[in-house]
């Protein structure tokens, strides 16, 4: 379940200490977002009187959707592997000698005023059409 891409969030931001994970699909916090897949994910919170955070987006060419595994103490790491981890079927990735096997992620680190002036959606689409275009 801790495998691909994880950070440990500032202790801050931290859900525990009034920050927000937030998934592609409108899933809020650990009890919804731990163990599900999702094209995209965000840990946000307020720190010094400002609002930030960190969106993991996963290629979908690539990685596709990931499963989450987000923990309201301040720890989220996207996993393209984690099936049986999160209860999902088993998925079998074959790479064939000499073949090279990439994992790419999109990072968006953001600072805004408020939650409110951070539009996750809007991010991510730009972050998908910079993938588009690297291919």
């Amino acid at each position: 379940e801790e495998m691909g891409l994880a950070f440990r969030i500032v202790t801050p931001v931290a859900v525990d200490q009034h920050g927000q994970i937030n998934d592609s699909a409108g899933r809020v916090n650990e009890p919804e977002v731990w163990g599900k897949r999702a094209g995209w994910c965000d840990y946000s919170g307020p720190v010094q009187g400002k609002y930030v955070g960190i969106t993991m987006i996963p290629d979908p060419e690539i990685v596709g959707p990931c499963w989450w595994h987000a923990r309201n103490t301040g720890f989220m790491a996207g996993n393209p592997f984690g099936c049986t981890s999160f209860g999902g079927e088993k998925k079998k990735v074959v790479v064939k000698k000499g073949d090279i096997f990439r994992l790419r992620y999109g990072l968006l680190f953001h600072t805004s005023a408020s939650p409110a002036d951070f539009n996750a959606k809007a991010a991510v689409t730009d972050c998908l059409d910079q993938f588009k275009a690297m291919q």
